[in-house]
């Protein structure tokens, strides 16, 4: 019962610290069991669990608030090493997300969680997939550590700048640490060549902090640091904490900063082409890249069969599979209609307002169509 009581709670507190923008699937095992997204591609099943809830930090909205009423519960090495390789077996997984609170001793925390990772590594001789979390503040000897065993690290911002950190914790490590260990991070794998990444997480609206804020922390990461990923999660009020009463985030701000991510990271935007509004946020009722598309006149509408493949990106409803595809098909065979160009996997109702085929707009719009040029023309 005991193992099953920390099994629960510290699965349930993980579920905070993502290592995917994907929502979790609701099942009996939602707590514990997460679909992710590999740095290569492709997507598995991964145990996603604390170490330990036991945390001397104070984050105010954090489900480890170290002065909430909740039992501390700590696991093992070598009890949580034995309980994932199970899992494991059972084909209920198939890698390992590791996170945890601080701990009493934030760099006693990490060596037991890379303790964990060795055994499974050298003892059950496991080879799959080791996402793990590095605690703020530790010892760069552990990182080091940490990239020889674990195929993925990342260290949680939270914020995007020292001051909005600030107003998020009252012990949290200062942020030039935390900027300086993801620029250790960046170095170790360049220079020992390793095949590793990094990626962090900002808790979106706790700080009240603006879309552009994060979003040019964002960019930053990407271009001076290169991360593989950043990950948003909007706020949620948790009990028995001092943000308890904070007005949650809406859902839709998290999706907006996922879709501005995208831009920057796939579609070779540049922080520039970022819409922001009033009080530099992003536009709720409109996405991104059609707000860029909007804004462009000039540059379209594009003509699919001449265009090179960043122009393309531009296009809203082509994305890099569909880019990379036309211009792979238009080698053979020019496009001369809407279901060729439909079979690249480009979403015909937002791109036709903004090319051409041979230097003719497509025929046979649809009325979602019809509407969303309608629309574009008002707000040019």
């Amino acid at each position: 019962m005991e193992i099953e009581n920390k099994l629960f709670q510290l699965g349930e507190s993980a579920r905070f610290d993502l290592c995917n923008s994907r929502r979790e699937r609701e099942s009996s095992f939602s707590y514990l069991i997460h679909p992710a997204v590999l740095p290569g591609g492709g997507c598995i099943n991964l145990l996603k669990v604390l170490y330990t809830n036991e945390c001397s930090g104070e984050c105010f909205y954090c489900a480890n608030y170290c002065n909430s009423p909740k039992k501390r519960l700590s696991f093992k090495p070598d009890e949580l090493a034995k309980i994932f390789f199970s899992f494991y077996q059972q084909e209920y997984v198939k890698g390992l997300f590791l996170s945890s609170g601080l701990g009493l001793d934030h760099n006693q925390t990490q060596q037991e969680m890379i303790d964990t990772i060795e055994i499974l590594r050298k003892k059950f001789m496991f080879k799959g997939y080791i996402h793990l979390k590095i605690l703020p503040g530790v010892k760069e000897d552990l990182i080091i550590r940490g990239l020889e065993l674990a195929d993925r690290v990342s260290i949680n911002l939270e914020a995007p700048s020292d001051y909005r950190l600030k107003m998020l914790s009252r012990k949290k490590i200062n942020y030039d640490d935390l900027l300086g260990k993801i620029s250790f991070i960046k170095n170790t794998i360049d220079k020992r060549h390793l095949k590793k990444d990094q990626t962090t997480q900002f808790v979106v609206g706790a700080s009240e902090e603006s879309d552009k804020e994060i979003l040019s922390r964002t960019f930053n990461l990407y271009q001076d640091f290169q991360l593989k990923r950043v990950y948003y999660s909007a706020f949620k009020p948790l009990p028995s904490t001092p943000f308890s009463n904070k007005e949650a985030t809406p859902l839709i701000r998290e999706v907006r900063l996922y879709q501005a991510d995208f831009l920057l990271r796939e579609y070779n935007f540049h922080l520039r082409d970022i819409l922001f509004g009033s009080q530099d946020t992003l536009n709720r009722e409109i996405d991104p890249k059609l707000m860029y598309a909007r804004l462009h006149p000039e540059i379209y509408p594009v003509e699919i069969n001449k265009a090179d493949y960043f122009s393309l990106l531009k296009v809203p409803g082509i994305g890099p599979k569909s880019a990379k595809r036309i211009i792979e098909n238009r080698r053979k065979n020019t496009y001369k209609t809407t279901n060729e160009l439909k079979s690249t996997g480009a979403v015909l109702k937002r791109a036709l307002p903004f090319i051409t085929l041979n230097g003719k707009i497509p025929e046979k719009l649809n009325e979602v169509t019809n509407q969303l040029k309608m629309e574009w023309r008002e707000a040019i």
